[in-house]
């Protein structure tokens, strides 16, 4: 039945409308059974109902929706604008957060990697040997691999990943962002242009 319209054959002139097959059959003064019947293609419509059944589908039509639907439109697009500016602003935070994370995990990793090779260093000296503590520089070398192995470069790519993932995200918001920003300008302009 709604195939004069271009439209699928799952879209119902209910949904389409944004009521419920209740709603239309009240509108137009039927029961919901004639409608569904109608909707379905098995019944006609009165003649009062198929005129004021027009007059919905050619509001689908008209772009001005009025009044109320642009002010609500403005008011979703702007709590819209404020969610993702919202979102923008954790974005960042979390990005700063997890920078300086990587940087403390790469300033140990380097650390322990020094301690490493200085006490390894320092055992090899032929005259040193002696007059050092030699488990005192096995338990400063087992503490640094110890701290390597719990959070070392494999820890580091997986914060760098993590990076970049909030990159992209952060441009998938900039994105979005624009969207709306654009979009409510150009409600704000039509809103102008209809009063």
């Amino acid at each position: 039945m709604l195939n004069f319209l271009g439209m699928e054959n799952t879209t119902t002139l209910t949904s389409l409308l944004g009521l419920t097959q209740k709603q239309m059959a009240l509108l137009l003064r039927v029961s919901r059974s004639q409608w569904s019947m109608y909707e379905s293609g098995k019944r006609g419509l009165p003649l009062k109902a198929r005129q004021l059944l027009a007059e919905m589908v050619g509001f689908l039509k008209f772009e001005n929706k009025g009044e109320k639907v642009r002010q609500y439109l403005i008011e979703q697009e702007e709590a819209n604008k404020k969610e993702l500016e919202k979102q923008l602003r954790l974005n960042e935070y979390r990005q700063y957060e997890l920078t300086k994370k990587v940087a403390g995990i790469e300033a140990r990793y380097n650390s322990n990697l020094t301690a490493i090779g200085l006490t390894d260093y320092l055992s090899s000296l032929p005259n040193t040997k002696q007059k050092l503590d030699a488990e005192l520089l096995t338990v400063i070398a087992s503490g640094a691999e110890r701290t390597i192995r719990k959070s070392g470069l494999a820890e580091v790519t997986v914060l760098r990943v993590q990076q970049e993932v909030l990159e992209l995200e952060k441009l998938l918001l900039g994105s979005a962002l624009n969207k709306v920003t654009k979009t409510l300008e150009k409600l704000k302009e039509e809103r102008l242009s209809y009063n």
